[in-house]
């Protein structure tokens, strides 16, 4: 991923309203603060910055996600396992983090020998902005029944001690970090109805519909 900020590609692409791909294999600090300028951009040309920091944060969980995801699959494919058997896939959890923190670079190697990516795709229509954070590694049943299950808490619950009484498992990616990316939606007032999380044609989805509200929020004292 060249991380060269090309402005003017960015800039045709926000006024023609036209589709912008980003396709990366790793996920590090040039690469974050990459997709925060081209958030930044989208966000300014609809009349909200305001909203970067939160938004940023949201897209950062989904992209986290996504590359963890990618490491998985290399990580069990390297130790033998099969990630869709229940067993075999606790057995490799249990030193999945420590090993592959400790060899990240060997690891983002064998994710780019594998083709499989991380790809952001940012689309003004209007005042709606759409962002999806894509990978190439389809949901262990495990993995999606642990994603919706936070969607459907975060999208009911009133506050986020409402929904740690309620659920306790957020021993993986996409648990606790997703659940408050979908809080701060909900708090900015834009709806998450249209937030998704799904895998087909052999990728995962992470889809934001941002319908921006005309007005900043505003604080309400007491």
């Amino acid at each position: 991923m060249d991380t060269t900020i090309n402005k003017a590609r960015i800039r045709q692409a926000i006024e023609e309203e036209k589709v912008l791909s980003i396709v990366t294999y790793r996920y590090m600090v040039h690469e974050r603060n990459y997709i925060d300028h081209i958030l930044e951009m989208y966000l300014r040309e609809v009349g909200r910055p305001e909203l970067q920091n939160k938004l940023s944060y949201c897209i950062h969980e989904l992209a986290g996600n996504a590359k963890k995801a990618n490491t998985k699959r290399v990580y069990f494919k390297e130790k033998g396992l099969d990630i869709h058997n229940p067993t075999e896939y606790h057995l490799g959890m249990q030193n999945f983090k420590a090993e592959t923190v400790e060899n990240i670079e060997e690891y983002v190697a064998l994710q780019e020998a594998a083709d499989l990516y991380v790809k952001f795709q940012f689309k003004r229509e209007g005042r709606t902005v759409k962002i999806a954070v894509r990978n190439n590694a389809v949901l262990t049943r495990e993995e999606n029944e642990r994603i919706q299950q936070k969607i459907r808490l975060a999208r009911e619950a009133d506050s986020l001690p409402d929904i740690i009484a309620q659920s306790e498992d957020y021993t993986e990616g996409a648990g606790l970090g997703l659940v408050m990316s979908i809080m701060m939606l909900r708090n900015l007032g834009i709806s998450t109805d249209n937030f998704q999380v799904l895998s087909r044609n052999g990728e995962t989805y992470a889809v934001l519909y941002l319908n921006i509200p005309d007005q900043p929020i505003r604080k309400t004292s007491g």
